[in-house]
């Protein structure tokens, strides 16, 4: 298995320059002031993992490109410079694998690491919670949509379940 080691983070975001997050295969928590990059860093995750799920490569480098209005470059780099993720990842044998996102580089599709990894984070932030109590007492809850939208797409089941069965929850 897998774990992630380092993140690099060039002109992405609140990150000018570059800045180097290492983790060493252990766990990390992020707290901070606000404006401190908290958020920048947990996109820079989010807009990595999920890159394995978007089919044209083009939805991926929007994020790096400076003409795009969707970009997710450091607005105070010079013209030429270069946004990107890299995120090390380090297996059992202590081999390291690197995986970078930018403009010229998309290789987080090659190869089972990047989905792997995707399926296995745990991307639950404040706007999915909240959506949890966003309903009136009137209506009968379905949280499975926000589920099945939200959190199950990233689960690899080991059976596939044939088209047409559904599940609902109800909270009662």
């Amino acid at each position: 298995m897998n774990q992630l080691n380092r993140i690099i983070l060039n002109n992405f975001k609140f990150f000018h320059g570059q800045t180097v997050i290492d983790i060493n295969s252990k766990n990390l928590i992020i707290y901070g002031e606000n404006g401190s990059g908290k958020s920048s860093l947990y996109w820079a995750l989010y807009t990595f993992l999920h890159s394995v799920y978007k089919p044209d490569d083009t939805d991926i480098q929007k994020y790096f490109d400076p003409t795009n209005d969707q970009n997710l470059i450091n607005s105070f780099i010079k013209t030429g410079e270069e946004s990107s993720i890299v995120v090390e990842f380090e297996d059992q044998t202590k081999t390291i694998t690197q995986k970078t996102l930018s403009y010229r580089v998309l290789n987080t599709k090659a190869g089972d690491l990047v989905r792997e990894a995707a399926h296995s984070s745990d991307f639950v932030n404040y706007r999915i919670l909240s959506r949890l109590y966003d309903f009136s007492n009137r209506e009968q809850i379905d949280l499975f949509s926000l589920f099945e939208r939200e959190i199950l797409m990233f689960i690899n089941f080991p059976v596939e379940l044939s088209p047409g069965i559904s599940c609902k929850f109800r909270l009662y």
